[in-house]
């Protein structure tokens, strides 16, 4: 609707509808937009008043709504707090549960029996250092082997 045209006559019919609906000379079948005549009477302080049973159904739904509301946060805090449960038992009972002891040749050792001195001029610290760290990579893998299939002999 552009402000410098004069209004058409289905546009006075609508706007005579809705000035009578908001008198309350007319009917309200006689309005398309219900939502949008309520919202304008309700902003001009002349909502149309709420029928005893109305009433008592929306107080019903916000009461309801609260106790689900309430209700849904009961139940995750008591799935979360029984998850949590869960976990520390978890966590316990495999920090508590015996291991077979491991088998010698994989137990703790001296590095000397595998860069025994005295040293080459060609093997640097360096180099020691390498023998040793794949050393121990070879038995922490063969740990973790061992465990995985359920056997420590």
């Amino acid at each position: 609707m552009d402000d410098e045209k004069p209004a058409t006559p289905e546009e006075e019919r609508e706007a005579a509808a809705l000035a009578e609906f908001l008198d309350g000379k007319a009917d309200r079948a006689d309005v398309a937009d219900r939502a949008a005549v309520e919202m304008v009477r309700a902003s001009a302080g002349r909502a149309s008043p709420l029928g005893e049973v109305a009433a008592r159904r929306m107080a019903r739904e916000a009461v309801l709504w609260s106790l689900r509301r309430r209700a849904r946060r009961r139940f995750f805090a008591t799935a979360v707090s029984a998850i949590a449960a869960a976990a520390i038992v978890v966590v316990v009972a495999r920090a508590v549960a015996p291991r077979p002891p491991l088998p010698r040749e994989l137990s703790s050792r001296s590095a000397g029996l595998l860069v025994p001195g005295p040293f080459p001029d060609e093997q640097t610290a360096a180099k020691r250092l390498d023998l040793v760290t794949n050393d121990r990579m070879v038995a922490l893998r063969e740990i973790r082997l061992r465990r995985a299939r359920g056997k420590n002999e």
